[in-house]
């Protein structure tokens, strides 16, 4: 804002039908080569929407999908196995007191790939996440 000579770059295109009335809303996302678009933000920058018509009430910036997503866990045996997709730490608790501090700790050894295997039952209650 405070810079006379800014790089432009459209970032895609709002594109979506008319409602049909005033108060009738409807959420239109950014699109960008037919899929939605991903906005990079970080620091001060400035976002500008040129518009032709229309009436807006709000941008809604919203975080992208996590890269670390749990799978569906099996048990098989008395093995529970959870597996993941991306590149994280596994972390395990025994008990959720609210202090992120003290309630988790790395699991030891860190899984080579991205499954651990727990066994049921033996240990009380296990928690486990995920952390970049």
């Amino acid at each position: 804002q405070t810079t006379t000579n800014q790089t432009l770059v459209q970032l895609g295109t709002f594109d979506g039908p008319a409602t049909g009335g005033w108060g009738l809303n409807r959420l239109v996302a950014l699109m960008n080569g037919g899929v939605m678009a991903s906005v990079p933000l970080s620091g001060a920058q400035t976002i500008r929407l040129t518009t032709d018509s229309g009436d807006y009430d709000f941008l809604a910036f919203v975080p992208a999908a996590p890269s670390l997503r749990f799978n569906t866990p099996t048990i098989s045996g008395g093995t529970v196995t959870i597996s993941w997709t991306g590149s994280g730490t596994l972390q395990q608790a025994t008990a959720l007191t609210g202090n992120p501090a003290t309630d988790w700790s790395n699991v030891n050894p860190q899984p080579s790939g991205s499954s651990y295997q727990v066994t049921a039952g033996t240990s009380g209650n296990k928690f486990f996440r995920l952390t970049n």
